[in-house]
């Protein structure tokens, strides 16, 4: 029987506890094959703005937002801006 496989492309909420559960929900067998791949991030007052409406965009500096991107990389998923 083959099993299908969901992945999905989640908002990012600047929370490493939050992304430590999904990394494990992502390798719970019960999980029927969905996983979490990547992250989608915005900041606050970048140059190119975001399609995110700004009450929505956690306050968090850039040198916040890198050390979090290597946190996401490090747990293998994808960190999209």
């Amino acid at each position: 029987m083959n099993r299908v496989k969901t992945e999905l492309t989640i908002p990012c909420h600047w929370d490493k506890a939050v992304l430590d559960d999904i990394c494990t929900m992502n390798d719970m067998p019960e999980n029927h094959g969905v996983r979490v791949v990547s992250m989608y991030c915005a900041i606050p007052n970048n140059t190119f703005g975001s399609g995110r409406s700004p009450n929505s965009i956690a306050n968090v500096s850039r040198d916040e937002a890198v050390e979090f991107r290597n946190y996401v990389r490090g747990k293998n998923l994808h960190f999209n801006y």
